[in-house]
């Protein structure tokens, strides 16, 4: 099964490219994980397709947000790309929240 759940912050506003009646959002987020000898940041690519482009109007630099998905990569000129299929985006916080708690915001799946 190949299946993966992140939480983390974007490091830019989504892009949106439409083809045909759907819109594909593009955007990469952090994940951080404590550990004896400091912290481990990783970023993660993230492609979600969606019937409107009005979600990417709250997907902002510095947003939390969880991602449910697949990862997935491609193959271009010899090159492999790795990303993560969403199927599910929910906004977690704002961009000033440093908490992890989800409780205290309404979450806004898509």
């Amino acid at each position: 099964m190949n299946n993966t759940t992140l939480i983390g912050r974007l490091g830019k506003d989504a892009e949106v490219k439409q083809h045909g009646e759907r819109y594909l959002i593009t955007f990469s987020i952090a994940t951080s994980e404590k550990r004896r000898d400091g912290e481990r940041t990783d970023w993660h690519n993230v492609k979600y397709w969606t019937s409107s482009d009005k979600v990417a109007q709250y997907l902002t630099k510095g947003i939390q947000v969880a991602v449910s998905g697949a990862y997935r990569n491609d193959q271009h000129e010899g090159k492999y790309f790795y990303y993560v299929d969403a199927y599910r985006v929910e906004l977690l916080g704002s961009k000033t929240d440093t908490t992890n708690n989800a409780n205290d915001n309404d979450g806004l799946p898509f």
